[in-house]
């Protein structure tokens, strides 16, 4: 999975200092647990999880298998005794854990970590369950929860972030599990941690695993999504047909087309939600209680948080000010990273002409497309290496890392896809009402500097 991480950048036209542009970008939320509860036999229909780390820096994790402590809340065949494998990308066998009070060396595992559970807060509540701490690189990860001596019984496999300040992310997550009926259906939880709301596609997959040499896949999956309180809050019965309610309020079959993410079963389930941060809970069951092996699955869709108008009116309150000082002719716009505009203002009042709002809006996009990771790069950086001498200006100095390239600030420069006089700018004539990332919405003409307060 790619994720776009936006990065919002003021370019003031005739004149542009970094140094004071505001810190306004915003921690994407992220999931912070994911678990699954599902019903173990044996052979191939224990419980597989699966997740993925993105990024570029290790993710320390716990992963547990709990069992008894499902019986505090009315599970009444929970697994007895579960043991958890922990397997790499590749499939080879990096950790494993019967008895969390009782550390298994071996693999990544090369001290006891008995200690480092209790001190995580997140430590079993009964010996024979199982849970290992792991710092794993990015990649893929599976987590296999059997029942030891080839027992059977209800059990739930989590894992949980324990660092979640660094870059990297726990992105897909999926569950593979047997399907059986009443309570012993696939029912997948996830946590959305952060401030912002997070876009996510949830899919129960059944038919499709036969690919995968699962003999006994259920037929017919449905899916329900339900918050925190338990509501619930939207559902599907075969992806192609959207249905209608909770916080579904349109059709979504192109938007699951769209996310590269469709299953490739017409009966399996899809549902594409926006959800603020808080609890989640997937339950996958059989259609007229049939029963077989399916897949529940919660994963990113590509795109973007919105971006609040307030932010935007901030990061223009802060331009506006700097450009009263230095060049009080100035139009100044905001663009995201994809080149859409999410602001313009005028200094002198009244209307730009196309072109001048065309470069300002060059601009931006410039800075935005050679930016990343919240790394701001300015236009006038750009118009510094670019030069046959770096510094420019300073004879017989080695060229700047970019010679010769047209970075311009000009709409035409090839690398600037953004807009153009011939494609400027439709706004929202009622200001600050809504910005959402990737539309272009807001206009002002002041006649006085803007208040730092909207």
């Amino acid at each position: 999975m790619k994720k776009l991480l936006l990065a919002f950048f003021v370019l003031v036209f005739l004149a542009s200092d970094s140094n004071t542009l505001p810190n306004t970008a915003t921690v994407p939320s992220q999931f912070g647990n994911i678990s699954t509860r599902g019903f173990i036999q044996t052979g191939d229909n224990v419980m597989i999880g699966g997740f993925i780390i993105e990024g570029t820096e290790p993710k320390t994790v716990i992963v547990r298998a709990i069992g008894p402590e499902l019986t505090q809340f009315g599970v009444i065949n929970a697994l007895a005794d579960p043991t958890l494998e922990l397997h790499d990308g590749s499939g080879a066998l990096i950790a494993s854990n019967d008895n969390w009070q009782t550390t298994q060396i071996g693999g990544i595992i090369t001290g006891d970590q008995v200690s480092a559970i209790q001190n995580s807060g997140l430590a079993p509540s009964q010996a024979s369950e199982s849970a290992i701490i792991a710092t794993l690189q990015p990649g893929n990860y599976t987590a296999i929860v059997r029942g030891k001596n080839n027992t059977t019984g209800a059990a739930l496999v989590e894992v949980y972030n324990l660092n979640p300040g660094t870059p990297s992310t726990l992105s897909n997550i999926s569950t593979r599990g047997f399907v059986q009926t009443g309570d012993n259906v696939l029912i997948g939880g996830f946590i959305i941690e952060g401030t912002e709301p997070k876009t996510v596609i949830v899919r129960a997959i059944g038919p499709e695993l036969t690919q995968s040499g699962v003999t006994n896949a259920l037929a017919d999956p449905t899916l329900e999504l339900h918050n925190g309180t338990t509501a619930l809050i939207a559902s599907n019965d075969n992806w192609q047909t959207t249905q209608i309610g909770g916080i579904i309020t349109g059709d979504q079959v192109s938007a699951i087309q769209n996310s590269g993410l469709a299953p490739s079963q017409a009966s399996e389930c899809a549902i594409i939600a926006t959800l603020q941060p808080g609890n989640y809970t997937a339950v996958v069951r059989g259609k007229n209680n049939t029963t077989g092996v399916a897949l529940v699955e919660v994963d990113n869709v590509a795109g973007s948080t919105p971006f609040p108008a307030v932010d935007v009116q901030t990061i223009i309150n802060h331009a506006v000010t700097r450009a009263a000082a230095i060049s009080p002719n100035s139009v100044i716009a905001v663009t995201d990273r994809e080149g859409d505009v999410l602001g313009v203002w005028v200094m002198r009042g009244g209307d730009a002409t196309p072109p001048e709002i065309a470069t300002a809006v060059s601009k931006a996009g410039t800075a935005a497309y050679l930016s990343s990771n919240q790394n701001a790069f300015t236009t006038r950086t750009a118009g510094f290496i670019i030069q046959q001498h770096f510094p420019p200006g300073v004879n017989n100095t080695a060229p700047g890392p970019l010679v010769g390239v047209g970075l311009s600030n000009l709409f035409i420069s090839d690398i600037n896809k953004f807009r153009g006089p011939g494609s400027v700018i439709v706004f929202n004539q009622e200001p600050g009402k809504s910005i959402v990332v990737y539309r272009p919405l807001l206009r002002r003409k002041p006649c006085s500097l803007p208040s730092a307060s909207v």
